[in-house]
């Protein structure tokens, strides 16, 4: 016969005949379906065992499904048909299964689920299976374009369900693209509990499955297949999580009084990620668990103690363990450790290191017995384990300065440029005693942290890591070991000139000789090396344990520039750029020996226009100075005279000068009112590097446009008779003051003409000018027969008119 046991006909042999399956539901019982025998013929035999029927027939309409919800099934082809799908030379149809126990035999030319012999293009149906327990088979290997599961071009959503038939991982066998619902590749993974059932088929009650900890969406198996689960999940989980498994099992075998079977739950199966399987085992897909046991408690009260090096010694052995077995090979048992914070949450991975300081939960496997065949326990355990808690506490260090030499190869203590490196090199090992007395330990390593420099007694610059190689920063900057270790010392040195790393002698000091010190720090927290080590003395809290070493430095000189620049805010083209000169730098001190560099003086000029602000112009006359300097000496304007301008430095959210990425700062200049001053600006001398000076003219053009509004005034003060009343013989003093109220305008050629009382006598060595914006303060004027307006500082006195009053 060619018809489907349940489903689709078939009349005729050959050709396009047979029948397609139809819609199929099933929600419980036990049903059989069998079409045949699996016989090999060459046109019957042809149906499948529900489904479609031979020659053509179809799994289902493209609008039908056969769908399985619960009970037991069993789904027998003839030897050209699918157990569940097509007959012969016929499409898949719609599968979906989400829960019951169905045995799904394809004949020796067909698919457990899918279509069989010589089968047509499947890409319009859909196989979907959420659950149960399913175990669906063909021959193996397969048929061409069928397997275990599928059809040409079928699509396979697997997303819950034990789904196999006893073959090993690799060899279940798919036709068309089988996927999760998220359409990523799919792997087997295992559960073998032959240890407890048996090849039982306990039905399961309670089923959760994990990844990394957290519960993952995957459908139930209904029940054992002969003591197995096959479980499948993305490739991706598969090699780099965790997955566990926690159900509950009935066991018929074992019946309460009301005849119900007992529940039993066995201890959670897990599997690791790929790399992380413990040593030894074969990744054969398979979730197992360990027996656990109890160390001595005795042992566990002893694993507290000072940084030595070494990990705490194995637990007495032999040791028997709850299942009977006895422990006895010592190099059969691992460690792995969790270290902690300080308030108990796991910090970092696990780790096989467990001789570094810190407090950490462990857990101890023997893997003696994982090769056990009895009772089957190599197929469900991973082997034995044990956890329990340890302690390592850090000891205290020491260093000392073995060398201190410039590039020349004489020492430090002889003064050199300080463009010329020099290498220092201190040695780092543990101390002689740890925290309770007791001598420490040469299987110590070498320590691992940072040196941090002292000079002339304050700490400089950050720590700097000690690097036994080459380390690779996120930018790409490589930094280059500065370190080797040998047994329990680390050597490091640390080679640079002083200009290079001026920060480092941030003081100029008179003969140029400084202390340097340093203090071995250990790593930071976030660290990979372990802290093993307390920090050495402090040269600052302990100088007299800390070493020291003198260097002489004789600082060089940092030729500075100052270079003008455009304002980057002003977009008028037709605003007047200021003009900057700046001649060469001479020695501050004119008697300084030449052959010595000292701090230098460059003097200049900076003219620049007022103006009104506007869009285009929001800082009319602003000048930027740019001072490139190698010099990381504190820069700061010292003088701001004449009252015609604002300058300072650009500075941070710190309050400091904002140093470039190329070194230079940037001084910027915005002119108040028209005139002119004059601007100071230095860089202090540091242990590299000379000090400089600027000393700028500052001439603020007025703007022409704009006319002046000249204004005079006059007051007089009784100085002999404040309070009054003015009496003869008293001393009267006059103040003129002639003003511009026009910001950005000029009044030029100004004489001030004033008659004078007949009753008044001039005190002519009196007269004194002020004029801040021209440069002007508390002058003597000059008496001359006649004033002009250039005849700055100068004043004449007229004869008394008729009138008796003399003109000034």
């Amino acid at each position: 016969g060619n018809g489907a046991g349940i489903g689709g006909e078939s009349d005729r042999i050959g050709g396009d005949h047979g029948e397609a399956g139809g819609s199929f539901t099933m929600y419980g019982g036990i049903v059989t379906a069998r079409c045949s025998a699996n016989k090999a013929s060459s046109n019957t035999h042809c149906g499948a065992g529900i489904g479609g029927g031979g020659w053509s027939g179809d799994g289902t309409g493209s609008s039908e499904w056969i769908t399985i919800n619960g009970g037991r099934l069993s789904a027998i082809a003839g030897y050209h048909g699918a157990g569940i799908g097509s007959g012969n030379a016929g499409a898949t149809g719609n599968i979906r299964i989400n829960g019951g126990y169905v045995i799904s035999k394809g004949g020796d030319h067909g698919s457990g689920f899918g279509a069989a012999c010589k089968p047509a293009n499947s890409s319009a149906f859909k196989i979907v299976l959420t659950g149960g327990t399913l175990i669906p088979s063909t021959v193996s290997p397969p048929p061409i374009n069928c397997g275990d599961i599928g059809a040409p071009g079928a699509d396979i959503t697997i997303t819950g369900g034990s789904i196999g038939n006893g073959r090993k991982p690799g060899d279940f066998s798919f036709a068309g693209s089988a996927h999760n619902a998220q359409g990523e590749p799919i792997k087997m993974v295992q559960v073998d509990l032959t240890s407890d059932v048996g090849e039982n088929t306990f039905a399961l009650s309670e089923w959760e499955l994990k990844v990394d900890g957290v519960p993952y969406d995957y459908g139930a198996p209904a029940e054992f297949d002969k003591g197995h689960l096959y479980l499948w999940l993305p490739e991706r989980v598969v090699r780099d999580s965790e997955v566990t498994v926690q159900f509950t099992y009935l066991d018929t075998d074992k019946l309460d009084e009301s005849g119900n079977p007992t529940p039993v739950t066995p201890l959670p199966l897990f599997r690791p990620a790929d790399s992380s399987l413990p040593p030894g085992v074969t990744n054969d897909g398979k979730l197992r668990r360990y027996v656990d046991f109890e160390l001595d408690p005795d042992y566990l009260a002893g694993l507290s103690k000072y940084y030595d090096g070494e990990p705490f010694p194995v637990f007495p052995l032999p040791l028997r363990t709850p299942d009977g077995r006895d422990l006895t090979e010592a190099d059969k048992i691992t460690f792995k450790y969790q270290r902690l914070d300080p308030s108990g949450n796991p910090v970092g991975a696990e780790t096989d290191n467990g001789a570094d300081v810190g407090t950490m939960t462990f857990t101890a496997i023997s893997t003696q017995y994982s090769d056990d065949t009895e009772g089957n326990f190599s197929e469900s355990y991973w082997g034995h384990r044990a956890t329990g808690r340890c302690e390592i506490r850090p000891i205290g260090s020491q260093v000392a300065i073995k060398s201190a030499t410039w590039e020349n190869g004489q020492a430090s203590v002889q003064e050199n440029p300080s463009d010329r490196k020099l290498s220092l090199t201190c040695a780092v090992k543990r101390a002689d005693t740890d925290p309770s007395g007791a001598p420490t330990k040469a299987t110590c390593a070498a320590p691992a942290g940072y040196i941090q420099l002292f000079v002339d007694g304050k700490k400089v610059g950050d720590p700097i890591e000690i690097l036994f190689a080459d380390k690779t920063l996120p930018d790409g900057t490589v930094l280059p070991a500065n370190a080797t270790a040998g047994g329990d010392t680390t050597t490091f040195t640390y080679t640079a000139s002083p200009a290079e790393v001026d920060h480092l002698v941030p003081v100029a000091t008179p003969n140029g000789r400084h202390v340097v010190s340093v203090q071995y720090l250990p790593p930071n927290d976030d660290d990979a090396a372990p802290a093993n080590y307390l920090a050495s003395a402090s040269p600052i809290d302990d100088p007299g344990r800390a070493p020291e070493v003198e260097v002489a430095i004789s600082p060089i000189d940092p030729n500075p520039a100052v270079t003008p620049e455009a304002d980057p805010d002003c977009t008028d083209p037709d605003a007047p750029e200021p003009e900057v000169s700046t001649g060469p730098g001479q020695p501050a001190d004119p008697g300084a020996d030449p052959g010595k560099p000292g701090d230098k003086v460059f003097r200049g000029e900076i003219v620049t226009t007022w103006g009104e602000p506007d869009d285009a112009d929001p800082h009319p006359g602003r000048v930027l100075l740019k001072v490139d300097t190698p010099s990381s000496g504190p820069v700061s304007v010292t003088d701001a005279k004449g009252d015609v301008f604002e300058a300072d430095f650009l500075r941070g959210e710190d309050g400091q000068p904002v140093r470039g990425e190329d070194g230079s700062y940037t001084l910027v200049l915005d002119p108040t009112a028209v005139g002119k001053g004059e601007l100071t600006f230095k860089q202090e001398p540091n242990g590299a590097y000379t000090g400089s000076t600027w000393v700028y003219g500052v001439t603020v053009r007025p703007q022409p446009k704009i006319a002046p509004a000249p204004a005079l005034s006059k007051v007089a003060e009784n100085l002999t008779h404040p309070g009054g009343p003015t009496q003869p013989g008293d001393r009267i003093r006059y103040t003129v003051t002639a003003s511009n109220a026009a910001a950005g305008s000029l009044w030029t050629d100004v004489v001030v003409t004033d008659p004078l009382p007949a009753c008044l006598d001039l005190d002519e060595k009196s007269l004194r000018l002020d004029n801040p914006r021209g440069g002007v303060a508390d002058r003597a004027l000059e008496k001359a027969p006649s004033v002009a307006a250039g005849d700055v500082g100068r004043f004449s006195l007229s004869t008394p008119a008729a009138d008796g009053r003399p003109v000034l």
